[in-house]
């Protein structure tokens, strides 16, 4: 079996800011602006 990991993805938001804190609470994560 081949193995294709995910490597990008986006999730359509309103608040980004709440959304990013809830992604790093949930995942341990910290987030990084790329723009």
């Amino acid at each position: 079996m081949k193995f294709n990991p995910v490597t990008w993805f986006e999730i359509y938001v309103n608040d980004m800011q709440r959304a990013a804190r809830f992604y790093e609470s949930v995942f341990g994560y910290t987030l990084t602006d790329m723009f």
